[in-house]
């Protein structure tokens, strides 16, 4: 699932496709090769709730290796459950082209990750946070089911 467009494809880098407002709830997805959903930078504001991952079939082709990649700002990512990915389950991209910044405000909580077979990888990466400062939450009640990091370093809030 796509919400939004490439930056390379915009008008202009001050015309984000404004594919706002998108709710993906309750769906069974995958498996299939690439990205199970891809938040495209420029789009803002929804959610991703309650949907269950298969991330069999991935092959690194174009960086599918995430059930999620987050590159739009203020998204709750929230009651998720994937298995099996090529590396991580969520990846939140915070740069674009140009110098602008994109993948901030973004909330994760009560997602299940199931990495099993899998090295390298953490339930959220986050490539850099402070280019957001540090306006993401990760949550405590997200939850690795296999042992492995649940992010790659970063602050876990356990706060609600």
């Amino acid at each position: 699932m796509y919400i939004g467009q490439d930056y390379g494809k915009w008008i202009s880098p001050s015309e984000p496709d404004k594919c706002d407002r998108n709710i993906i709830r309750n769906n069974i997805i995958g498996p299939c090769g690439g990205e199970n959903i891809d938040i495209k930078e420029g789009t803002c504001c929804g959610s991703i709730q309650g949907n269950t991952f298969d991330g069999t079939g991935m092959s690194k082709v174009n960086f599918d290796d995430s059930w999620i990649d987050v590159k739009g700002d203020d998204y709750t990512i929230v009651d998720n459950v994937g298995v099996f990915s090529i590396k991580d389950g969520i990846q939140v991209r915070t740069h674009m082209p140009e110098g602008g910044v994109s993948g901030c405000r973004n909330t994760f909580r009560r997602n299940s990750f199931d990495l099993t077979g899998n090295t390298g990888g953490v339930g959220i990466f986050l490539n850099s946070r402070e280019q957001c400062d540090n306006s993401s939450m990760i949550y405590s009640d997200n939850v690795m089911m296999n042992g492995e990091p649940l992010t790659n370093g970063w602050v876990i809030s356990d706060k609600y």
